[in-house]
């Protein structure tokens, strides 16, 4: 490795034995709604897999349906979408593509 190639993330390390070179990884990126794209809140960022597993249930997602996956607006979205279908207000094909997969799962449960 050139010293052109090591960036701010990787450091030389010199030890008595050795000259090695140490990386850092890099923060996991914030978890995104599966609709809009916006940060999802209540769900952990810039952890790495082994330590965001060592969390309990709830310090990974919001127990709710959908949590961790859509956000609060597109969440309510959906659910009233789902109703609108199930009560025959709305046929499935009249609703957007983006959310049909969401709203069949919805209606699946109910």
């Amino acid at each position: 490795m050139t010293r052109q190639e090591i960036t701010k993330k990787t450091r030389r390390m010199k030890t008595s034995t050795r000259n090695y070179i140490k990386s850092k990884q890099a923060k996991k990126a914030k978890r995104i709604c599966g609709l809009c794209k916006k940060n999802l809140h209540g769900v952990p960022h810039g952890l790495d897999n082994a330590r965001a597993g060592k969390l309990s249930k709830t310090q990974k997602r919001p127990s709710v349906i959908f949590g961790g996956v859509l956000c609060n607006a597109c969440r309510r979205e959906v659910i009233e979408e789902a109703f609108k279908v199930k009560e025959g207000i709305k046929q499935m094909s009249e609703t957007s593509s983006t959310q049909k997969i969401y709203i069949e799962s919805i209606v699946k449960r109910l």
